[in-house]
């Protein structure tokens, strides 16, 4: 087989989908502890489960505006997307692409890979993936961490299937209401023999009684082309009917430089 530009191009959508699974999502607010007792590891993820199992039950409908940039030295620009999600619990995620720049050729067959997988991803079993659940996953107690003006109980966690829509890595859950703040790890299983395992970084930032996906960036140190990188960025919020609240997106920390990437 020919090994073209193309050929590793058209792999690099599915690490896209793996990163932008759980960014829309929205971990709802669960808090069985009571009186500030210490937590063990079993409560922990308890109380993780409750939120992650009331997210799906109660969050059906959302809207949001997202912005995609696609990055390698091979471009000669940045390559960025502008788009509307909607979903429903009937159709899953459907996108409007508001505007674009420097997508060109190669990049616009895997932004239009991207946005394909996402929709069809949002339709499908690979939904139950989006859980951070024991059922998806071992967890493993290894410390407390502030992180974005939060303190966080600190777990590894490690997926329990060879899933290209699961991680090993680590999660950081706040210690008061025991939802996700951010997490990062690479894919459980390998995308494809151009791309592996990308390394993938979830950011999450509380709006309200909710923490929403706010950033996330998936980086592939591929063969032929080097490092890929996608970052994906909220804009805003609609949660059905009409509650509206913009991310402040410049205070989250700013995606790591590719560079800094190490197993």
């Amino acid at each position: 087989m020919e090994i073209t530009y193309g050929t590793f191009l058209g792999s690099v959508a599915p690490m896209v989908v793996v990163g932008t699974m759980l960014l829309p999502g929205v971990s709802a607010f669960a808090d069985p502890m009571r009186g500030g007792v210490p937590v063990s590891a079993n409560q922990i993820v308890e109380a993780l489960a409750a939120s992650e199992n009331r997210r799906f039950a109660e969050v059906q409908a959302y809207s949001a505006t997202r912005r995609y940039v696609l990055k390698n030295a091979r471009f000669n620009q940045d390559a960025e997307m502008l788009v509307h999600m909607q979903v429903t619990a009937e159709k899953g995620k459907v996108f409007q692409v508001l505007s674009e720049h420097g997508v060109e050729g190669l990049a616009r067959r895997v932004f239009k890979k991207v946005l394909d997988g996402e929709a069809e991803a949002s339709r499908t079993s690979a939904k139950q993936f989006n859980k951070v659940t024991p059922e998806n996953y071992e967890f493993r107690l290894i410390g407390t961490e502030d992180r974005s003006g939060h303190r966080c109980h600190v777990m590894e966690i490690k997926a329990k299937s060879k899933s290209k829509y699961l991680m090993n890595g680590k999660i950081w859950v706040d210690a008061t209401d025991y939802q996700i703040v951010r997490m990062e790890g690479r894919s459980a299983a390998s995308l494809s023999f151009w791309v592996g395992k990308p390394y993938l970084v979830y950011d999450f930032q509380k709006v309200g009684g909710w923490w929403l996906g706010a950033r996330n960036q998936s980086i592939a140190d591929a063969r032929i082309v080097g490092t890929t990188e996608m970052t994906v960025e909220v804009q805003g919020y609609e949660l059905q009917p009409g509650r509206e609240q913009k991310l402040a997106l410049e205070k989250l920390p700013r995606p790591r430089a590719i560079g800094a990437v190490v197993e």
